[in-house]
């Protein structure tokens, strides 16, 4: 497994302690460490989070 899957695994075991507290502010750390994990993850593919967003969009429509 990659290092960037790694801390984006990490992030999300963190993320899911937070939710389970319901701590607000906690939640809001981690899905910003998320995000950042998940843009370098990303950058290594060349792909920038707009590209992402993008993505998303054409995804969410054709399930639609």
């Amino acid at each position: 497994m990659s290092v960037e899957i790694e801390k984006i695994q990490e992030v999300l075991d963190k993320l899911k302690d937070a939710d389970k507290e319901q701590v607000k502010i906690r939640i809001a750390i981690e899905l910003a460490n998320l995000y950042g994990a998940t843009r370098a993850y990303a950058h290594k593919y060349g792909l920038r989070m707009s590209d992402l967003h993008d993505f998303a969009k054409s995804i969410r429509k054709a399930s639609k």
